[in-house]
């Protein structure tokens, strides 16, 4: 009887998942529980194979219900062509991809993603599982013109340093999403030489070996790396000049909280940026560099901020943490320290200044920055220092205040000059204000100043209609822009 029950139980599930009749979480706990109870009650106290499968396949049945994803062995063939069919089905069905093991994809051509781009989300979550292929060529591309809203997961990709293997085609893949990835002898992650990778994001991945670049295009953008790890790897991100690509800089790519270390070659090579911001993260004795700027590109717009850099003891290939170059346009360095290496480098800047406030050099040397041409500019002091002929320096901005407070007495009656010296000429465009200090009830004037004519003084002319001495304090201020004209 109790036998009766359970198949009834089976054929009525059946009946109503063929007609689409939705179960809840409840129907499904009741049934599997008739289920265990027959199997408990089951003749002679065993359990039959036939039901143990009934009760597998049902149990998966649920799971696929509960997350509306199907696996690639739900399929036939070779790995590389249940992965294929998984994605038409899933696409065509709008169903999610689980993968629960790793599928080695191996082929001369790439997984296809024919989809229409309605905006609708293609899911593929790793539940221990992931992709592996071991020859060149992308893992994903598309025969249509453009897709886009591709989500990947907690999902493993392998292959083999050196074998030329590229996952996201970018010159036909947008909007990729990749969330807590392990990408592990990848050569390439995303790829677009020729064209412009658009609305990449990264977050909470790790990309640990592989040759060539992680990271490569001629132009991008909307791309956000979020705490990500890269290590003992060739090179992280690479852009490339001198392309055919109709958008050839990166437009808002933000790069944050991402560490990179052990690589043989250079974090990060830029040719062409408008708006650009690195902000947090450590980078560790990555043989070419940290962040380099070609000396023929131009620059728009770059925030360099929060950065721990360090190198091989004693800096033997004398790098810097940043090595500027081209035309810079609006650019900000602030709170990054180099450890054993200098923060910036402008040797080959054409035009353009960089703004900085707050760096810290530690470790052997001194040279916190190399900077022949004066391209730098300290944005802020904490406090102004006094040399030793009394004159305090202040950076501000733009501009570089220098200040001198002269004492003297004044006789009764009298008009005199007063000459106050300072240890830097004083040019035609740098601005000049004095302001005098005097006893109370005494007629003492400030009548006029200049700077001299060997532009190494400020004369002060003052004029006491008093008929006693008067001591006087003058506090003298030159306002130095970093553009300046002499004469």
């Amino acid at each position: 009887m109790k036998r009766r029950n359970l198949i009834r139980n089976i054929l009525l599930f059946i009946f109503s998942f063929i007609f689409g009749y939705t179960f809840k979480k409840e129907g499904e706990s009741i049934l599997l529980q008739r289920i265990n109870s027959s199997m408990d009650e089951d003749m002679n106290g065993k359990v039959s194979d036939d039901l143990k499968s009934i009760k597998g396949k049902l149990e998966e049945t649920f799971a696929k219900v509960t997350d509306n994803a199907i696996s690639p062995d739900d399929f036939q063939g070779s790995d590389y062509q249940k992965v294929q069919a998984a994605i038409i089905y899933a696409i065509k069905n709008k169903k999610s991809i689980r993968l629960s093991r790793m599928y080695d994809i191996t082929n001369i051509n790439p997984l296809f993603i024919d989809k229409q781009d309605d905006r609708w989300s293609l899911y593929f979550y790793g539940v221990g599982g992931g992709f592996k292929k071991t020859n060149t060529g992308f893992f994903f591309s598309t025969n249509c013109n453009y897709i886009g809203d591709l989500n990947y997961n907690c999902v493993k990709f392998e292959s083999i340093s050196g074998s030329g293997a590229k996952i996201f085609n970018g010159n036909k893949i947008i909007r990729v999403f990749s969330l807590a990835c392990v990408y592990r002898n990848i050569d390439t992650v995303a790829s677009a030489k020729e064209s412009y990778l658009q609305s990449y994001r990264f977050n909470g991945d790790s990309i640990v070996g592989g040759k060539g670049n992680a990271i490569e295009c001629a132009g991008a953008f909307d791309m956000v790396f979020t705490s990500i790890m890269v290590e003992h790897r060739e090179n992280f991100f690479r852009q490339f000049k001198d392309t055919s690509s109709d958008y050839p800089s990166l437009y808002n790519v933000t790069f944050r909280d991402v560490s990179v270390e052990g690589l043989s070659g250079i974090a990060y090579f830029f040719c062409n940026v408008n708006l650009l911001t690195i902000d947090g993260g450590y980078y560790e004795k990555n043989g070419l560099g940290d962040i380099y700027f070609d000396p023929k590109g131009i620059y728009t717009l770059v925030s360099i901020s929060n950065i721990r850099s360090q190198t091989e003891i004693g800096n033997p290939n004398k790098l810097s943490l940043i090595r500027w170059g081209g035309t810079v346009q609006e650019a900000k360095v602030f709170n990054v320290i180099g450890v054993s290496l200098p923060v910036n480098d402008t040797t080959a800047i054409k035009s353009g200044f960089i703004t900085t406030e707050n760096e810290r050099q530690q470790g052997e040397g001194t040279v916190r920055n190399i900077d022949p041409n004066k391209r730098l500019i300290r944005y802020r002091s904490s406090k102004d220092y006094t040399n030793e002929e009394g004159v305090a320096t202040t950076n501000l901005g733009m501009f570089k205040r220098i200040k001198r407070d002269y004492k003297s007495d004044v006789n009764p009656n009298s008009y005199i000059m007063l000459t106050v010296k300072f240890p830097e000429l004083i040019y035609t465009d740098d601005t000049v204000t004095v302001q005098m200090n005097k006893p109370d009830g005494q007629e003492i004037i400030l009548c006029s100043y200049n700077k001299n004519k060997n532009n190494s003084s400020i004369e002060v002319w003052v004029k006491n209609n008093s008929n006693s001495v008067g001591s006087i304090t003058l506090h003298v201020n030159v306002l130095k822009p970093y553009f300046s004209v002499s004469g």
